[in-house]
């Protein structure tokens, strides 16, 4: 709660900071710049209450409304990895698939040192050192 106190202090401040206190305006002037005042909020009312703003709030909803309907179904509709007997999920290797090398993914392993230095090694299946030429031992 405010002190009626501070409030005269501050309205009595702000009063001797204006500079056009000394100046006051006739009972014309004050009445224009209170029409003046009330059209531009009634413009600024009308303005916010056009016919195009709810239309756009109401697309905008359901433009999201269909984003997260077609996110479901795409969640949903997604196929469920096969499982082994257990009911537990089974893995490419352990359903006996061979996977294509262009489709392998490239494995990783990393570790840190004991200075801190991060180190990581990408082993990628399709690199082939020496091509199709192949070094003989003689």
């Amino acid at each position: 709660m405010t002190d009626p106190k501070q409030h005269d202090e501050i309205r009595s401040f702000l009063r001797s900071g204006d500079p056009a206190a000394s100046e006051p305006l006739d009972a014309m002037e004050v009445e224009r710049m209170r029409l003046r005042i009330l059209a531009e909020s009634r413009e600024d009312r009308e303005r916010s209450l056009a016919p195009g703003r709810p239309m756009r709030a109401a697309i905008w909803a359901a433009a999201a409304v269909v984003v997260v309907i077609a996110a479901g179904i795409v969640w949903l509709g997604r196929p469920e990895p096969s499982a082994d007997a257990t009911g537990t999920p089974a893995s490419a290797a352990e359903r006996n698939e061979v996977i294509p090398t262009h489709l392998r993914p490239a494995r990783t392993i990393h570790f840190v040192t004991q200075s801190g230095t991060r180190v990581i090694w990408t082993f990628d299946p399709e690199f082939d050192l020496y091509g199709t030429h192949q070094p003989t031992r003689s």
